[in-house]
């Protein structure tokens, strides 16, 4: 009984009916299971007549986008919703048991584990993700909190500090979401929880967010939580069909805790006994179904109040049942206004203190939040006290005191309020405006009054964690209860620095797009709402993301952003705001690996934005790439994006899924390599036939033609070949040709993937997958899947990066949010150079590149970032008879992006051989290693360059030949040890050493790494070496206090000899540039003999 809360609409249902807001209402057929593009056809049919340009109608079409955006992917082989396919999670994780990752390879969670900090005046909605239902102990201080992404978290210090629970819990698929908790009040360690959390009234799908947070019924606990069983009636116990049928809510009866009611679909169940058996206490009459239920005694009597109706028409019923006479009462005809309005987000409450009143609160029309009594158990109802419009979208929590009826308490997206007057009036007692007075997105899910102090303690759950409010008046304060436990993030999308920034950016549903790690987390201006796609830009310094109400660009270095509304009406047809629902869960970004400046973006074709442009200017000079070779009249969408870092003319993509107004008869991959002028259709298989879809493809960075793709979907083979899962596919010659590399993958949902390259294996990787159950790894060159999930919490994974800087590889989830884990050791690749290369974008490179004797490595015109400790040597010839290295850099960058420092250049020589210019040679080839380097930027090494081969004593002797080069923020900038260039016509002459230096500047300024390791005190250092000459050379040290800062020499040398003059020009009337050195302790510092 899959939606069984939905109704059906039928084309002229749909023109003819009045919707709850006007907002149409969707159910499955017969069999029990949506048929997603029916559901799809109906909605945009029915926006063709009613025009999309109330934020109700956006919300609306936010809440379909998000269930399109699940579904879409995970359909069963018959195009329904339900995952009858989905194959058994015990079964997976006994294929699966993790068994491959050590004590040093455990997932973290990254968080959001705190609200994040405010980076901008203009940043709101501080939310981490929802903490929804709350039971608080009084006398042993537990408190159990829950989510609906599967968090079960308890605290047994009022707070102080948090554990998990739902690890302990067996149950079926990825993520259980949390209804309902209750604390057993004779002992604390009687836990009940109810499953399958369900925004009720919702108007589209009940289901919010579209049922990831699924139900496996009622569980128990006698031990505080570490072991549970379910207590679910087996004739309710429906298998995987369970997952859809919520537990809607549960109340002990107050002088029994062993006796608890609770709502099921069209059922009222108890048990009188603990959860050992069940029966039906009240049935549905005409269909309705049961949602909120409220026990109190009367003397030695109870009262039953239960309320219902038929999805989302406007047919609301309060059934009261009493215990002396057995029967059942309809009492809602008493409430005023009530019949005659569309009603939703109704909640009851009773008081033991005085049975006999019953408290309503409840959403009127469209905004209006209004509160209603009765003195006579809801027999008459006083007149609703408006407690506020515009504001009651989001009411979720409401509490009245067991000591006295008077005092009650609600919380609303805006705060809470309290009454003190039975609800003649409420005044606002916590606005939830913190730090600097801004917003902080707090939507009060469940609030629980301390019984024992009913005004001085209270706890509210939600999007922002746990706070409690205590004190009264002026008196009164908050405290937010939660640490790194409240990993409780919804995530749809992930990104890591792409230079290698241990920057996380994450894209959460309803709390926006924020950045950090762990506990220090940000928020930039405009990142509230859905967040969707996320996308650092090259060098990270500006972030473009997607939320449900703008899309935007963010600038780190000026704490802005700007925002373009513009692409809705061109995109979709809708006016601004309105629209960007739509967009936040279909629109894929990949940044441009030649531009700081430049992103690209998938709809309908792909777009290439300018971020310089003005705001308004943005969409207006897009540049549109239309994908040739596209079947014709096809409107199916672009899903993923990827561009190859070394050949950025070759990009791929995926299409296939089924956004606004578009239509499912293209499920292909494309590439080009030409930038976008022509594509070419390289899909796996024909996927339309089968329905699949490409949720992400991955190019080797440094080779154009191989290139991974993997599907989602809980499906099992294609047409040909019904028995073979179909997850990952590997192609070497650019999608000419595929290889199926699923081999032990289960049938389950494939989200991402992820390349690290392997260890030892030049063009090899090492691959992650993030699935629906856990992530997976395959070793290079291995047939079999492993589990790489040891630690991590169970959920839905979306989204996997990895992060060469710290060997981390960071994934997103949907209700756990980011973790991160450290990939098997020894991670970081030598690179060995054999034939000659040119290198001309931007490479992040994990571990030493070896230049072989004989190669030649050109970097040009780009930035190469190498991780801690890696380094270039570029080889001798070793005493062979082919040439040695070469190393030539133009108008490049080495560097590390990462905050650390990398080892250096070695420029390896032969201590026995002499370097001169006609004798460094062999038949025309060099002996030793050169290094030519100009105009470029060595920064952030131990030692920039040095002459010998490190850790190798007959080395010394490279050659360095640098100009117009800026060595900067290096420990050291040249270190060159003892070599004699004895000549080879006289073995006791020594010779000049063949390297120099012109135009160059070694400087140390404020982004000088220090607290990782200190300078070593000197520029350039010489030991023993004769003749190296520096033309026109600056040293510096350029700190903003500099008289305070370490001491430091320019040049300083032992036994040596060497040339520090101006730099001249030869051209008649030329320029002089003289040596330069500044607020250095000692400019040279010459030691022994030479």
């Amino acid at each position: 009984m899959k939606f069984s809360r939905l109704l059906a609409v039928t084309i002229p249902f749909l023109l003819s009916s009045p919707f709850l807001f006007g907002q149409p209402s969707i159910s499955p057929p017969s069999s029990g299971n949506l048929i997603f593009d029916e559901v799809k056809s109906q909605i945009e049919l029915y926006y063709d007549s009613v025009p999309i340009s109330t934020s109700e109608d956006s919300t609306f079409i936010k809440e379909y986008m998000r269930w399109s955006r699940f579904w879409d992917g995970r359909l069963d082989m018959d195009g329904t919703t339900g995952f009858d396919d989905f194959p058994s999670l015990t079964a997976i994780q006994n294929a699966f048991p993790c068994t491959g990752q050590n004590s040093n390879q455990l997932w973290e969670a990254e968080g959001p584990l705190t609200r994040p900090n405010y980076v901008s005046s203009g940043a709101a909605f501080r939310g981490i993700g929802r903490i929804d239902p709350i039971a608080y102990d009084p006398t042993s201080g537990v408190i159990i909190v829950g989510s609906p992404g599967g968090a079960l978290l308890k605290s047994i210090d009022n707070g102080s500090s948090w554990s998990s629970l739902d690890v302990n819990i067996d149950y079926g698929y990825p993520a259980l979401g949390i209804r309902k908790i209750l604390i057993d009040p004779t002992d604390p360690d009687i836990i009940y929880i109810a499953t399958g959390h369900d925004a009720v009234y919702l108007n589209f799908l009940d289901t919010d967010p579209a049922t990831w947070t699924w139900s496996s019924g009622l569980f128990k606990s006698i031990d505080g939580g570490l072991s549970w069983d379910n207590i679910t009636p087996i004739s309710e116990r429906k298998g995987l069909s369970n997952m859809f049928r919520p537990i809607y809510d549960m109340e002990f009866l107050p002088s029994d805790p062993n006796t608890i009611f609770w709502t099921m679909d069209d059922k009222l169940f108890v048990t009188y006994d603990a959860g050992m058996t069940h029966s039906v206490f009240k049935s549905s009459n005409s269909g309705e179904l049961f949602d909120e239920v409220e026990v109190v005694m009367n003397g030695t009597d109870f009262i039953v109040y239960v309320t219902s109706r038929i999805d989302d028409l406007p047919n609301l019923e309060i059934q009261r049942y009493t215990s002396s006479n057995s029967q059942w009462t309809n009492v809602v005809a008493g409430v005023p206004i009530l019949l005659a309005d569309t009603v939703d987000r109704v909640k009851i409450q009773t008081s033991s203190s005085s049975p006999n009143e019953v408290f309503m609160i409840y959403r009127a029309g469209k905004d209006t939040l209004s509160f209603v009594s009765s003195l006579d158990f809801g027999l008459n109802w006083s007149n609703p006290v408006k407690i506020r419009d515009k504001g009651g979208l989001n009411f979720n929590a409401f509490d009245v005191s067991h000591q006295n009826s008077n005092v009650i308490y609600l919380a609303t997206r805006f705060g809470e309020f309290r009454s003190l007057n039975k609800g003649l009036s409420f005044t606002s007692i916590e606005s939830y405006h913190h730090d600097d007075n801004r917003w902080v997105q707090i939507i009060g899910h469940s609030s629980n009054l301390n019984p024992s102090s009913f005004i001085d303690s209270i706890f509210i759950a939600h999007d922002g964690g746990v706070t409690r409010l205590t004190g009264n008046g002026s008196a009164r304060s908050s405290v937010d209860l939660m640490n790194s436990a409240f990993n409780v993030a919804q995530g749809y999308d992930l990104d890591i620095g792409n230079n290698g920034s241990k920057v996380i950016v994450t894209g959460v549903h309803d709390d926006g797009t924020m950045f950090g790690s762990k506990s220090n987390w940000y928020k930039g201006a405009g990142m509230g709402g859905d967040g969707g796609t996320c996308e650092f830009l090259k060098n990270d310094k500006k972030l473009f993301f997607i939320n449900n109400w703008a899309l935007g660009i963010y600038d780190f270095a000026t704490d802005t952003s700007k925002f373009f509304l513009d692409v809705c009406g061109t995109l979709v047809g809708i006016k601004e705001r309105y629209c960007i629902g739509i967009l936040s869960h279909n629109l894929p970004a990949h940044y441009s690996p030649q531009s700081e400046n430049i992103v690209y973006m998938g709809y309908d074709s792909l777009y290439m934005l300018d971020v310089r442009h003005p705001k308004s200017e943005i969409w207006k000079n897009r540049r549109s790439i239309g994908i040739t070779n596209k079947p014709a009249g096809n409107t199916s969408s672009i899903r993923h994006i990827d561009i190859c870092e070394s050949d950025t003319s070759v990009m791929y993509i995926t299409t296939g899924w089924r956004d606004w107004k578009s239509q499912p008869q293209d499920s292909s991959i494309y590439k080009t390599t030409d930038g976008g002028l022509n594509w070419v259709n390289i899909s796996v298989y024909d996927a339309a036939s089968w329905g699949a879809k490409a949720s992400s493809i991955k190019v080797d960075p440094y080779d154009p033609d191989q290139v991974w793709v993997v599907f989602n979907g809980y499906k099992s083979g294609s047409p040909g070949n019904p028995n073979i899962n179909q997850k990952v596919y590997h192609s070497i010659n650019g999608g000419q040709t595929w290889q199926n590399i699923s081999y032990n993958i289960p049938n389950i949902s494939v989200n991402d993937i992820e390349i690290v390259p392997s260890v030892g294996i030049p063009g090899q990787y090492d691959l992650f997958i993030a699935t629906d159950v856990g992530v997976y790894f395959k070793e290079a060159g291995a047939t079999v899947w492993d589990c790489f999930s040891q630690g991590l919490s169970r959920s839905f994974f979306t989204r996997l990066r990895y992060n060469s800087c710290d060997n981390r590889l960071y994934v997103s989830s949907y209700g756990k949010g980011v973790w991160s884990v450290e990939v098997p050791s020894g991670r970081h690749v030598e690179y060995r150079i054999t034939h000659d290369e040119t290198w001309n974008t931007y490479r992040q490179v994990s571990g030493d590149i070896i230049i072989e004797p004989g190669a030649t490595l050109t970097i040009e015109n780009c930035t190469i970032s190498m991780a801690k400790g890696a380094r270039i040597l570029v080889a001798s010839n070793q005493g062979g008879s082919s040439g040695a290295g070469k190393l030539i850099v133009n108008n490049a960058t080495l560097t590390n992006n990462c905050g650390q420092h990398w080892s250096g250049i070695d420029v390896a020589g032969d201590s026995y051989r002499g370097n001169m210019s006609h004798q460094y040679t062999y038949q025309g080839l060099s002996h030793v290693g050169i290094a030519i380097i100009n105009n470029s930027i060595i920064e952030h090494a131990e030692i920039a360059i040095e002459n010998w081969s490190n850790g190798n004593w007959s080395s010394f002797g490279g050659r360095i030949h640098a100009e117009n080069t800026i060595f900067r923020n290096n420990r050291r900038a040249v270190g060159f040890g003892s070599y004699k260039n004895h000549a080879y016509w006289d073995a006791n002459k020594v010779m000049p050493y063949m390297s120099s230096f012109a135009k160059c500047t070694f400087t140390i300024d404020d982004n000088f790494r220090e607290e990782v390791d200190p300078h070593m005190g000197f520029h350039v250092t010489m030991w023993d070496v004769q003749g190296i000459s520096f033309l026109g050379c600056s040293f510096k040290y350029d700190v903003a206090n500099y008289r305070q800062a370490k001491e430091l020499s320019g040049v300083y040398s032992i036994d040596a000899t060497y040339n520090i003059f101006p730099y001249e020009y030869s051209l008649v009337g030329g320029v002089k540039i003289e040596s330069l050195f500044e607020n250095l302790h000692y400019g040279v510092h010459a030691m022994g003999g030479g």
